[in-house]
């Protein structure tokens, strides 16, 4: 079904453009469908006869296309995408769209003399709608919407460009994280200079007192085990010291946090406006479906 509104949708905005499109009757509704990809052929003397009425579609592929979108259900859908593409070209100050509703302003219209009376956009509740109350309306709800938009593509980007930086960890923001190297790093120093201390004193206990062979060796191992763990630290110290960044990169992460943190405070009054708007627009586009799927009534005098 998505395909479908999706396809109804690009004909309804695209058909002005077309080369080419079918427009089917149904029970009252009107389907129209692009047909650029459909193979059209018009037989030599046939252009101009009523045997040329299908335009030189297959009959088959039409009533193939027929039967697979014109069911009732998927009329009704293409109605419910009609009226919101309808109300988003008002919002957008489309003057031929917003003429064509206006015809709904008039409960009674008189054609070759008749009388009828039209449908008017009207609320469940039985509000009636008039098409200067509605443009207001329909234009902060899709003005507001594409806003929600872009500024959820902005953020998108924005946090793209933090995340080349780089991430936080533990769910603390970068700079705290900064933070916790840095002071990781400070312990390290601290654990290193106390094994460097460590290392002078047993090398000076080596050269001063007088030691069997057996406390030599001893004392030699302790001097390598100490040597080696320094050696650890030095190596962890090091592989901290590449996960600090530089001040200007630093600065420029919390430039572009900051950015971060007003679209996301923007994107929240937006989406309130839009969640206080929403009914509303939601009412309008009920009412304008119900109008659309209905007919005007004779008048009998």
């Amino acid at each position: 079904m998505t395909s479908t509104k999706t396809e109804a949708k690009k004909a309804f905005y695209r058909s002005a453009d077309a080369v080419s499109k079918i427009s089917i009757f149904k029970n009252g509704h009107i389907f129209i469908k692009l047909v650029s990809k459909l193979e059209q052929k018009v037989p030599q003397g046939r252009k101009s006869t009523k045997e040329a009425r299908y335009n030189g579609f297959d009959e088959k592929e039409l009533i193939s296309f027929y039967n697979e979108f014109c069911e009732d259900e998927n009329v009704k859908d293409l109605i419910d995408e009609i009226a919101e593409t309808m109300l988003e070209k008002i919002a957008k100050g489309n003057q031929k769209v917003v003429a064509f509703l206006e015809y709904y302003s008039h409960e009674v219209v008189i054609q070759n003399g008749q009388k009828y009376r039209i449908p008017t956009i009207e609320s469940s509740n039985g509000h009636k709608w008039k098409i200067v109350s509605i443009i207001p309306i329909v234009r902060v709800y899709f003005a507001t919407l594409e806003n929600i938009t872009q500024i959820k593509s902005k953020i998108d980007n924005l946090s793209k460009e933090i995340a080349k930086i780089g991430k936080s960890q533990n769910g603390h923001s970068l700079i705290d994280t900064q933070k916790e190297i840095k002071q990781k790093i400070h312990t390290l120093v601290e654990e290193l200079n106390t094994k460097l201390t460590t290392i002078e004193k047993l090398r000076k206990e080596m050269i001063i007192k007088k030691l069997s062979q057996t406390e030599k060796r001893e004392l030699q191992k302790r001097m390598t085990f100490e040597k080696n763990e320094a050696e650890k630290i030095k190596s962890e110290k090091q592989r901290y010291e590449k996960m600090l960044l530089s001040n200007a990169a630093l600065a420029k992460y919390q430039k572009l946090q900051r950015e971060l943190d007003a679209l996301k405070r923007e994107l929240r009054n937006k989406t309130r406006l839009l969640e206080q708007n929403s009914p509303a627009y939601k009412e309008i586009k009920a009412a304008l479906v119900r109008a659309l799927i209905q007919k005007k009534k004779k008048i009998v005098s």
